[in-house]
């Protein structure tokens, strides 16, 4: 792939209120949020790391991504992190950001999706942990 694509590889979910009327008021509110965030800066300045669908045709939606790697230009003073264990297991994403200087993207902790999962303690309390994967 040539690198001038590299910008478009992005990780991502669909989050779906399936009618719910409080997701609904909760995407109306992340709109608003959003839109006055976006009058503070010129247009086109502020770079959505999702979409909505309100109150269209089809159900209410969250979509949410964010891209697995930086173009270095925006990303100065940003240092370089390795990518998180399972996410790029045969190391493919990694020799995309070299850090040789060599690749015009970087992968940085902006771009890091953190995974956690859920299970019972011993005693029946919801704790969050970081997945065991191999890589």
């Amino acid at each position: 792939m040539p690198a001038y694509r590299y910008r478009f590889l992005r990780q991502g979910v669909t989050l779906t209120g399936l009618g719910s009327p409080t997701f609904t008021r909760a995407l109306e509110a992340i709109k608003s949020v959003h839109s006055k965030f976006d009058r503070q800066f010129s247009e086109g300045a502020l770079e959505a790391q999702g979409e909505y669908n309100v109150g269209n045709t089809e159900p209410d939606r969250l979509d949410i991504w964010n891209r697995y790697l930086t173009p270095a230009r925006e990303a100065r003073g940003m240092q370089s992190v390795s990518f998180l264990p399972g996410v790029d297991p045969k190391g493919t994403l990694r020799d995309m950001a070299q850090e040789d200087g060599t690749c015009p993207y970087v992968h940085t902790e902006d771009n890091q999706v953190h995974f956690y999962a859920t299970h019972r303690d011993g005693e029946g309390q919801l704790v969050y942990v970081t997945p065991k994967t191999n890589q």
